[in-house]
């Protein structure tokens, strides 16, 4: 009946609607202020007593006024305490069985992140005056995220934006690039079916609505009789390459980053979108997965499976330990870009798609996603204006990762082999070399690469957040870009571990036991009254993780600071069995758990069993080979050949190295399994190695 996809998306969205609205209507209600869950009534009277003689005091000053606040003061805190108490009994004695009601009662103590807030408010200063009407909050918030990116990229040399059959990019040095250096695909997007719709359909998650107030709750509920209508709007789509325009309506809310809450530049969009424009993209990006694996360079690792920052990180510090090892120079340098997500050129996005194999009808469908985009801000009950973004994807889309994933590919093939890792929008550049002299010549160079490509697409590197590290006993060269200086540090922050020049760690193992120790502080005041399983599992959740993020690349710590980890665990678990008695041994064997050395010891033999049958990322697969068995008398099948090394501190304490040696004294029966699942298994009961080599007392 209808030709025009928008058209036909109006009918469908129009009657659904109707019907939502008739059986399923939006309920609004005014939030009022909440106390936490845990204040009950006769805590919450004594604490408006306790307001009520506070104010006394002040206003009256003397000793009987005092003395009386100070007992209300004290003895509210004897009730929060014995509120406290009560409320989790309640609510957690029951364990994770409790579901929701569970991690809700929790929840707040230990990430700080409450589920009671209250209604959103936002004031700021704006020409010097303070704005506390909502609806222009909200404007002024919206034309801050929209303009801001808005004015990125007008520095490159060719026009990027304007209508896209008046652009021209295939002179463009990133789609040369991807012509002549990149794997390419013979891609088009396929009509669906039904079921893929469905299943679609069901792996939404129950988050927060759109604009058009239709939540995925309801589309699941509703999905039997819409799945045909809706698999018919999506073939139109791919039909006539174009995205419906009511799904790229998004609903930002504010997301305060840090600094003061009344400068509008302290705040990030996050995008909430129509849950069927969700559905949408969730169809385009299952197709857009089938030819990742050919497109992506190796070295892509975000928002890819099987890949994560752990990979990344094993990967540039073994190359860097890997030179420092044959006494050669290592640098590196972090770079930042401004709003990268926000500021992808829709028409240089389509010409490097075309370029890597795209039919001109998938490009276009994508190209339609990415334009004629609106927004508005909403805080609270208060709404702004709809206003058009000149480009990016929405911070909070399914089809955004996967967008930028290929939009900046090409940056890695532009730059010289091994020089760089890549996770989402941060990259990392590096460079070995035999002198200080070389290091820096080629660390500027690969530095100034990667500034030249960040302008040419559209981006807007910021050289005054650029870090450089230097590492080993290596010499600090300057680095320059853009006539900035980069100073160089002792430490630097990167996806999450703080890595320092010596590759100590001892500043990374200091900020693991700071947080692990305060959630177990938050744990002692919290859960002294639940039962010990519930008390487990509260160490595990809130506790453990700490220890397990990225914990091969921090391995190679100190044997001060990787005691220091033990004894952080040894007084969890005291406290987790009311043990103050027995041994760390003796409790580990009652939670079931290895030490953390041992522990992670596991997790490396996970990895190389991943590397070995090629399921983790190639740039991790390639360090290893296993021995030829015409030169080597070896006990048993797929053992890894061990490469040389000059010291132990790069040489010996290497991930590469290190990882070959526990591999190759793995039980002959744990090295033949050929299931990943069944290697885990077989792992937890490996107690260790039992050589008595010196690199085996080391590794004990």
């Amino acid at each position: 009946m209808f030709e025009d996809t928008d058209d036909k998306f109006y009918v469908f969205n129009s009657l659904y609607t109707e019907v939502v609205d008739e059986f399923y209507p939006v309920k609004t209600k005014e939030t009022t202020k909440k106390y936490p869950a845990y204040v009950n009534k006769v805590y919450r009277k004594n604490i408006y007593k306790k307001s009520q003689s506070d104010n006394k005091r002040k206003r009256f000053p003397g000793k009987v006024n005092h003395e009386a606040f100070r007992v209300q003061r004290n003895f509210c805190a004897k009730l929060r305490n014995s509120a406290l108490r009560d409320y989790f009994v309640r609510k957690c004695s029951g364990g994770a069985k409790g579901g929701r009601d569970f991690w809700d009662a929790v929840g707040p103590f230990f990430n700080g992140k409450s589920t009671n807030k209250q209604s959103a408010h936002i004031d700021l200063i704006e020409n010097n005056e303070i704005v506390s009407n909502q609806t222009q909050v909200c404007n002024i918030l919206n034309t801050h995220f929209i303009t801001k990116p808005a004015n990125i990229g007008n520095s490159s040399t060719l026009r990027l934006d304007g209508p896209l059959e008046n652009t021209n990019l295939t002179a463009h040095p990133s789609v040369q690039t991807i012509l002549q250096s990149a794997n390419k695909c013979d891609f088009n997007f396929d009509y669906v079916t039904q079921e893929q719709v469905r299943s679609s359909i069901k792996g939404l998650k129950n988050k927060a609505p759109g604009h058009d107030k239709i939540t995925a709750k309801i589309l699941k509920i509703s999905s039997p009789q819409i799945v045909s209508p809706l698999s018919s709007v999506f073939n139109s789509c791919v039909d006539t390459s174009t995205f419906p325009s009511a799904c790229k309506k998004a609903e930002v809310t504010p997301g305060h980053k840090k600094g003061a809450d009344t400068d509008k530049t302290n705040f990030r969009p996050l995008s909430v979108l129509p849950s069927v424009g969700k559905v949408f993209e969730d169809l385009m990006l299952e197709q857009l997965e089938l030819v990742n694996n050919t497109v992506l360079h190796t070295l892509i690792s975000a928002y890819r499976p099987g890949y994560g920052c752990q990979e990344v990180l094993l990967h540039m510090l073994d190359s860097i330990t890997q030179a420092l090892d044959q006494n050669k120079m290592a640098g590196a340098v972090t770079t930042d870009l401004s709003s990268a997500f926000d500021c992808m050129p829709p028409n240089l996005m389509y010409h490097k798609l075309v370029a890597y194999g795209f039919t001109h009808q998938a490009a276009l469908l994508i190209h339609s996603y990415l334009t004629n985009r609106s927004q508005r801000v909403k805080i609270g009950s208060a709404v702004g204006e709809w206003l058009p973004l000149a480009k990016g994807t929405p911070q909070g889309s399914k089809l955004g990762p996967a967008l930028w994933n290929l939009f900046i590919n090409d940056l890695l093939y532009s730059l010289p082999q091994d020089s760089a890792v890549n996770f989402a929008d941060d990259n990392t550049l590096y460079a070995v070399e035999e002198t200080p002299r070389g290091l820096e010549t080629k660390l500027n160079s690969i530095v100034n690469q990667a500034q030249q490509w960040y302008i040419e697409n559209g981006m807007q590197p910021n050289p005054t957040k650029f870090q450089s590290i230097f590492f080993g006993e290596t010499p600090q060269c300057t680095v320059n870009v853009d006539n900035i200086n980069i100073q160089p540090t002792g430490v630097i922050k990167l996806l999450g571990v703080s890595i320092d020049s010596q590759l100590s760690f001892s500043q990374h193992i200091n900020e693991i036991c700071r947080k692990a120790g305060c959630n177990l502080n938050v744990l002692k005041r919290v859960a002294h009254s639940l039962p010990q399983k519930v008390k487990l599992l509260l160490y595990n959740t809130y506790i453990s993780c700490h220890f397990n993020f990225c914990p091969l690349v921090w391995h190679f710590c100190s044997g001060a600071d990787t005691e220091k980890l033990e004894r952080l665990q040894y007084r969890a678990l005291r406290f987790v069995f009311a043990d103050y008695e027995s041994d760390y041994d003796s409790l580990l064997l009652r939670a079931n758990m290895p030490k953390l050395e041992l522990s992670r010891q596991r997790q490396i033999c996970v990895q190389v069993f991943k590397c070995v049958h090629k399921l983790a990322p190639q740039y991790l697969s390639n360090m290893y080979t296993f021995q030829d068995k015409s030169l080597h008398n070896t006990r048993s099948a797929l053992a890894l050949a061990q490469s040389h090394y000059k010291s132990v501190r790069h040489g010996q304490k290497s991930f590469k190295c290190y990882s070959t040696h526990l591999w190759n004294n793995l039980p002959s029966n744990i090295r033949a399994v050929a299931d990943l699942e069944s290697f885990k298994s077989m792992i937890n009961t490996w107690m260790g190695t039992q050589c008595k080599c010196n690199f085996c007392k080391w590794v004990q």
